[in-house]
């Protein structure tokens, strides 16, 4: 199989983590009715045009699930990931919460997420999320992904073999799921029709 080796001048995986460093905004993790997690709808983020991905969480403190953007700022080179500040208007729900019933109401909040990640991504991406695939030099801590015979994780396979390719939404959700909840990670990827070999790649989704 042929594989590609792109690079970019700037990596997805060597930010630190950086307070927002032009606009000072902080990103409330209180619902919203349609992209929980956002002060505002991400098409109009005065930085929509410097993100290059996003990510999502659960915050078990404040009992909140969030989207966030991340950013690259040409002008300074920088890559940052906003930060969750837990809101206080949103604590009494521990007190409403038997404490048996919080890992449910956890779980419940993680599957909520995906699905609120996918339609984050979708609207960034016009509904064409194209999933990027780099080989890296050296392997890292990744995930691994095993990529079979039988069309399992085919959308692995397209994207390594040709550099990208387009995810439909089931492709899209399985690769969200499998990245964490983020639109970006590494992966050691297995060939089974190779005998397992394993190569490290980053994978990304981007817009086209």
């Amino acid at each position: 199989m042929t594989r590609n080796s792109g690079s970019r001048n700037q990596s997805l995986f060597s930010w630190t983590m950086l307070p927002h460093p032009q606009t000072g905004l902080r990103f409330p993790s209180f619902a919203q009715d349609q992209f929980p997690g956002f002060s505002f709808h991400p098409s109009k983020d005065p930085f929509k045009d410097c993100i290059i991905g996003y990510r999502g969480h659960v915050c078990e403190s404040c009992l909140t699930k969030y989207v966030m953007p991340v950013y690259r700022f040409e002008e300074t080179g920088k890559i940052v990931q906003v930060e969750h500040h837990c809101d206080s208007k949103v604590f009494p729900r521990l007190d409403i919460l038997p404490g048996g019933l919080i890992p449910g109401f956890i779980n419940d909040l993680f599957q909520m997420l995906l699905q609120d990640l996918k339609n984050v991504v979708n609207q960034w991406t016009k509904n064409r999320p194209c999933l990027v695939s780099e080989l890296l030099p050296v392997h890292r801590n990744s995930i691994d992904l095993k990529i079979s015979k039988n069309n399992r994780n085919d959308w692995a396979r397209r994207s390594i073999r040709d550099g990208q390719t387009t995810l439909s939404d089931p492709e899209l959700m399985d690769f969200l799921r499998l990245s964490g909840n983020k639109t970006y990670n590494c992966f050691n990827a297995y060939f089974e029709e190779e005998g397992y070999t394993q190569e490290p790649f980053r994978m990304s989704i981007s817009k086209q």
